[in-house]
């Protein structure tokens, strides 16, 4: 990737990232709790559970690239995919800044084919690993007895019926590429489908080439499904976090009712996808979800704080992984081997 795209990538994060910060207010309580020295310890903890979480999402695009993968070493793509979810998360409508990432960074090494097709690839497989995980989170709110009123419960089977529809499509529609149907789609909308239609007419081989190398990975089944399987497991690891998050503030909360804590956080949170960080309505499902638990709803502010503060984190590491793989690719240039 040029040094001047890298640069605005950098850029970008900072910018999310000063944006986050000033939004905390280092006089409040709980603030002052996240700098004691126990805290500081469990936060270190969490980062590795996270550390854990990137290598999966990690194996998952490796498993994507399949053929490719002796193109890059594993490590740059580990630090690809944390930058990419930092500048994610940092940027509004949640695809705005980790994507074209991604796509820059792969391109010099797979192909513009194939960076392009991998990373939709991880990003179809990433966004049916939420709606697994909202799956969950609705079938545990079952189980629990559908603790909340009248109309949530209706709301949620409704949507988990929608969701069970659109998963069984994703995961037995197998001839079809992406790109050139949705460019299809837009194509014919007021206001834009003449521009639509031009920029398909345009590049019409180079996206029936992304298309057939996507087609290309959803055929190779093995690969497949193990992807799918990772970014399954990766979000019922994020449901560990909020396990831990509150048993550390001292409130009894199961592993399943993390899970059903974070599937309703992250659900809440993407209804306002345009949220940098999904500031806020994270909190709100969060908060709904222990009110289900008879868990004092209270435990919430200090448990979405630590949450805050360990996002944060990742995020600060993730924007300096840019200028680490900016070093990396530095050596390459200088003869340096992969």
């Amino acid at each position: 990737m040029k040094k001047g795209y890298r640069f605005l990538f950098f850029l970008i994060g900072v910018v999310g990232l000063a944006f986050l910060v000033i939004r905390l207010d280092p006089e409040e309580k709980d603030f002052k709790e996240v700098l004691q020295p126990k805290t500081l310890l469990f936060l270190a903890a969490m980062l590795l559970l996270w550390v854990l979480i990137y290598a999966v999402h990690t194996q998952a695009f490796f498993r994507i690239i399949g053929p490719d993968k002796k193109k890059i070493r594993w490590i740059s793509l580990y630090r690809i995919i944390i930058s990419g979810f930092a500048l994610n998360n940092l940027t509004p409508f949640g695809l705005a800044g980790g994507e074209p990432y991604r796509i820059m960074e792969l391109k010099p090494r797979l192909g513009a084919a194939r960076a392009v097709s991998a990373t939709l690839s991880f990003s179809m497989l990433f966004i049916i690993g939420h709606v697994l995980l909202w799956i969950t989170g609705i079938l545990l709110y079952v189980l629990f007895g559908c603790p909340g009123e009248t109309w949530i419960t209706v709301l949620l089977l409704l949507t988990g019926a929608v969701f069970i529809t659109l998963s069984a499509l994703f995961f037995l529609k197998r001839k079809g590429g992406l790109v050139v149907p949705v460019f299809r789609f837009l194509s014919r909308l007021p206001l834009i489908g003449k521009t639509m239609k031009g920029l398909l007419e345009k590049n019409q081989a180079h996206y029936d080439e992304i298309d057939e190398s996507y087609v290309e990975f959803k055929n190779r089944k093995a690969d497949f499904a193990a992807a799918a399987v990772m970014e399954y497991a990766a979000r019922i690891l994020e449901g560990m976090e909020y396990f831990l998050i509150f048993l550390y503030v001292g409130e009894s909360v199961n592993l399943f009712g993390g899970i059903l804590i974070l599937s309703m956080a992250s659900l809440i949170g993407n209804l306002f996808f345009m949220i940098p960080m999904q500031a806020g309505s994270r909190e709100g499902g969060m908060i709904m979800a222990l009110r289900w638990l008879n868990v004092d709803a209270g435990a919430g502010i200090p448990g979405g704080l630590l949450y805050r503060v360990r996002d944060i984190l990742c995020s600060v590491i993730g924007i300096l992984c840019i200028l680490i793989e900016r070093k990396h690719e530095e050596k390459l240039q200088n003869g340096a081997p992969e």
